[in-house]
């Protein structure tokens, strides 16, 4: 693989290579631009195209076949307008990286589920939401791009820190907010949560998955004293004492954050919706009530030991005097219930 990044890239990777960089240089283009109202869409799915280009690149290099093939044919592929079918980005996800979880895929996944979510909505306000997620899809593409074709082809030297006018930002947002269909608004942002819950927190606060940065303002004595006006500093680079006292400067400026009750848990009414959505199969409370009874992850209503419950998929409010349940309970419903078998099982048995 090193003599091949070493080598000019000819023909059709040559092609991919190019048309992929371009629709990465222009989603930054077009979210950097102060003029543009919806930057987030725009940016995901030229961003989109620049992420499947490499794919295809990447594959074109292994000599993998990457177009669909015909229903129920092992040899023949599909075509459209006479060109092969070629695989769409998230079937490339699948088969760059088969069966291992990242947090870089699981930052690629969330684009690709936010593109199909608003491609017909209107809704610019989001850009605060997904910012983070924005900026590292755009790290680990480079950094893909640069591991599989080398240095040259990097692109940041093409592309320079968005500035951010944060202040003026905040009060158009919310003028946004209030002129934009709210309901729609929360639609998506639920959506984005119940994405995120089904990660771990590892992946969750890695960088390659969403970036988060505190900008802290430093002034020089002259105009030579700093080469960059924004740096960044990675944790490693840091001795103890000089890690100790950045920690004590983001104190400053960082958000607090108060601790709620049950923040990872759900009522069976979300967990259902989240299920209803995941598979092929119109799931409702009442399926719910089923799984939770054949799988006896909780006591009944009534029993006199509400506390005995599998921990693993729920607990016990005592407070509100009721049961909710965990992230591993909806991954486990949306596995097992994506089994026709399973679901008969479940379902045709007296509870």
């Amino acid at each position: 693989m090193e003599c091949f990044r070493d080598m000019i890239l000819r023909g059709k990777i040559k092609k991919l290579v190019l048309k992929s960089r371009e629709s990465a240089i222009l989603a930054v283009s077009i979210y950097n631009n102060p003029q543009t109202v919806f930057k987030t869409y725009a940016y995901i799915v030229n961003m989109c195209i620049a992420w499947t280009s490499l794919f295809h690149a990447i594959f074109e290099k292994e000599k993998i076949k990457y177009f669909y093939k015909k229903d129920g044919n092992k040899i023949e592929y599909e075509k459209i307008d006479g060109e092969y079918k070629a695989w769409e980005l998230s079937t490339c996800c699948k088969e760059y990286y088969k069966e291992i979880m990242t947090p870089a895929r699981a930052n690629l996944e969330i684009l690709i589920k936010l593109r199909n979510k608003i491609e017909h909505r209107f809704l610019p306000e989001l850009d605060s939401h997904v910012f983070g997620e924005c900026q590292s899809c755009l790290f680990n593409y480079e950094k893909l791009l640069i591991s599989e074709f080398g240095n040259e082809h990097a692109i940041n030297s093409s592309l320079a820190f968005g500035l951010q006018f944060s202040e003026v930002y905040e009060e158009e947002q919310i003028k946004a907010m209030k002129s934009m269909k709210l309901k729609e608004i929360r639609n998506i942002q639920n959506y984005l949560d119940e994405y995120r819950r089904e990660y771990s927190d590892d992946i969750l606060e890695s960088m390659e998955y969403s970036f988060r940065v505190f900008l802290i303002p430093q002034t020089g004595n002259n105009i030579n004293s700093a080469d960059r006006s924004v740096e960044f500093i990675k944790q490693s680079d840091l001795d103890e004492e000089q890690y100790n006292n950045l920690k004590k400067e983001i104190t400053l400026i960082k958000n607090k954050r108060i601790p709620v009750s049950n923040d990872d848990k759900m009522k069976a009414s979300v967990v259902a919706n989240i299920v209803n959505k995941k598979i092929d199969f119109d799931f409702k409370t009442y399926h719910h009530t089923c799984c939770w009874k054949y799988y006896k992850v909780r006591p009944k209503k009534g029993d006199r030991n509400p506390e005995c419950t599998d921990t693993r998929y729920c607990s016990y409010d005592k407070v509100h005097d009721d049961y909710v349940y965990t992230n591993a309970w909806v991954k486990k419903l949306v596995k097992d219930l994506s089994n026709e078998e399973i679901r008969n099982t479940i379902f045709n048995k007296k509870q």
